[in-house]
């Protein structure tokens, strides 16, 4: 039995390690819930008392590491990536460039991970590879 593809809340950053725009609607939701969380908390604080800035700061970041949890489960691997500049991931070419996901038997040209274009020399190994597992006579 094969596993569900696991779909993307997140993008992972061009540039910088992260993630960045929502990719889905689950991920819009998370990342407004957050920015409208961040400024409740300053409801805690009082002017004249200088324990509930302390409060507030706890506050931002308890959900700042929720959000990072939240995008680390949902998203790709976080990693450094420098924008076209991407160095192939471990098990290149069966792997995406972006998330890393196993394109193993995928002749298609996009990732269905994350939407990603595949270059054209991953493709044609893609498919090399798969006309390679076709011809591969049985039993030796």
């Amino acid at each position: 039995m094969t596993r569900p593809a696991r779909r993307i809340w997140f993008h992972p950053k061009k540039y910088g390690w992260g993630w960045g725009r929502p990719a889905c609607w689950q991920g819009w939701v998370v990342l407004v819930f957050y920015l409208v969380m961040l400024p409740s908390g300053l409801l805690l604080v009082d002017p004249d008392r200088l324990i509930s800035l302390a409060y507030w700061i706890i506050w931002v970041f308890g959900w700042t590491a929720a959000l990072i949890v939240i995008c680390y489960r949902t998203g790709p691997r976080p990693r450094w990536r420098w924008g076209d500049k991407v160095a192939p991931p471990p098990g290149w070419p069966r792997r995406c460039q972006e998330c890393e996901y196993d394109l193993t038997g995928n002749t298609s040209g996009v990732c269905p991970e994350c939407g990603l274009d595949m270059p054209a020399e991953q493709i044609e190994a893609l498919r090399s590879a798969a006309a390679g597992r076709a011809r591969r006579p049985q039993g030796t």
